[in-house]
């Protein structure tokens, strides 16, 4: 075992089990246990998830464009309690100029069905996705939640 093992996400983690994306087998409720993370806890793992989508976006450009979906919804909102699927519906109806990225994205992540071409568009253009998700986050960070530009995608809890 890693003596030094930590987990840079506990934050988003903490947030996800304390709305019931859990099982519980036995004792409390999660929300007696653990304390809601605070924004700037969850931004400092957000800044985590983006360093991974940086590292990996050559070899899984499908994961890292819904990912980056993920993230700009996150700092957009500050409710990091959304999946990739849920992030990714909001954005195909928030980002129209992305709209090919988004789609082809999903279809290789969740129904692996994509072509040659499709498979290499997504490789070629994950790093404009990239750049774009980098100012987005940037604005999003410089100014308050934008509840009418994000409902609707992740707020189960």
């Amino acid at each position: 075992m890693w003596s030094r093992a930590t987990d840079a996400s506990w934050a988003l983690h903490r947030e996800h089990i304390r709305v019931g994306h859990c099982i519980i087998f036995h004792g409390p409720d999660p929300k007696e246990i653990y304390l809601p993370a605070a924004w700037l806890e969850i931004e400092q793992a957000l800044k985590s998830e983006f360093q991974y989508v940086v590292d990996h976006l050559d070899q899984y450009p499908d994961w890292c464009i819904l990912q980056l979906c993920r993230l700009i919804y996150s700092h957009r909102s500050q409710d990091a309690v959304v999946s990739k699927a849920q992030a990714s519906d909001w954005a195909y109806d928030v980002l129209s100029e992305w709209r090919r990225h988004i789609e082809q994205a999903r279809k290789s992540y969740f129904y692996r069905q994509v072509t040659p071409e499709e498979s290499q568009f997504l490789l070629a253009e994950a790093r404009n996705f990239l750049e774009f998700a980098c100012v987005q986050i940037e604005q999003a960070r410089q100014k308050p939640s934008q509840p009418d530009e994000t409902s609707g995608a992740g707020k189960g809890h």
